[in-house]
């Protein structure tokens, strides 16, 4: 198991295995995504804490200039979104389509988050 997927299904025990044993655990894979990005695109919220706690850049981009927060604001996760704002995700951040978090939640029909 990778890093990746670790972190995008929550195997907590797994990611602090990976960093004690000297693995970084903020690699891209070939979309330029990171750990961080598959936890808060699929909602992990804990991950999202334990990542932010051990260095993860908030708004790094994957190759589509997508941060973690609009990962986590196109599916929803109210509480995912609430805690990128809380470690001080930037909101104003346009992706390729010049979309903002706050556009994307819109867009998607995420009033939850607005």
């Amino acid at each position: 198991m990778n890093i990746t997927v670790a972190a995008r299904f929550e195997f907590l025990d797994l990611l602090q295995g990976f960093e004690a044993t000297g693995d970084d655990i903020i690699v891209r894979t070939d979309k330029g995504e990171i750990s961080l990005h598959a936890a808060c695109e699929s909602g992990q919220a804990a991950i999202l804490q334990y990542l932010c706690e051990h260095g993860a850049p908030l708004d790094l981009e994957d190759n589509s200039r997508n941060n973690a927060l609009h990962m986590a604001v196109s599916n929803g996760y109210l509480d995912v979104t609430g805690e990128e704002v809380n470690y001080s995700a930037n909101v104003n951040k346009e992706d390729n389509k010049c979309a903002t978090p706050l556009n994307t939640a819109a867009l998607k029909g995420h009033v939850d988050i607005l």
